[in-house]
């Protein structure tokens, strides 16, 4: 009887540490995952820190207006992927951005376009090169490597653009398709949209 009693506690005891055992293996492989995922992140961030630290110093040295636009393009991208101090001077760069490219010929032009990634690696450039030669991207081409946003339309304009908020950023919308018109009714409505950065 009391061999019996021994034996049904070993099993339920090799069962317990075979659980315990099985679930250890399986905590170690997600806190490897979690690692990962933290140093591939510190990576991203850290490009994008340095890189954002050179842009700053290239606007005080003059009026580089690339480093003016690349500097507010990177803390959009800052601003989306979650930090809010990037968030919160989004207008006044946006503003300064303006106001330095007001004389520029073409700055209404989409150089970059915000892709799928993380970091600096979301920057989707609108040309690429071919023969030789520069061409633009067709609009199906980017929709597919472009990241969606959600944004809400403060501002109807006309039945084919409007003006949306996200991120903190004021953002000119144009509906896309053929039989996509904006109303006066859409506005406080949300949109899905992707997000290209101009000069203006």
């Amino acid at each position: 009887m009391i061999t019996a009693f021994f034996w049904g506690i070993r099993a339920h005891l090799s069962r317990y540490y075979s659980h315990i055992e099985k679930n250890y293996e399986k905590g170690i492989s997600e806190a490897r995952q979690a690692v990962n995922m933290a140093e591939q992140r510190w990576e991203y961030d850290t490009l994008l820190y340095h890189a954002l630290q050179k842009l700053a110093t290239w606007k005080q040295i003059g009026d580089n207006l690339e480093a003016y636009y690349y500097y507010f393009v990177l803390m959009c991208i800052k601003a989306i992927e979650g930090s809010s101090r990037a968030e919160a001077v989004i207008p006044e760069l946006q503003e300064e951005l303006k106001v330095k490219t007001a004389h520029m010929p073409n700055n209404r032009v989409i150089y970059e376009w915000l892709g799928i990634g993380k970091g600096i690696n979301r920057l989707l450039n609108s040309y690429e090169q071919m023969n030789g030669k520069y061409h633009k991207k067709s609009l199906e081409v980017i929709e597919k490597q472009a990241d969606y946003l959600e944004g809400r339309i403060i501002k109807y304009k006309s039945d084919r653009s409007a003006q949306i908020r996200a991120y903190n950023m004021e953002v000119f919308f144009s509906p896309s398709g053929q039989n996509s018109q904006s109303t006066p009714e859409d506005v406080n409505k949300k949109v899905k949209f992707i997000l290209g950065f101009s000069y203006d």
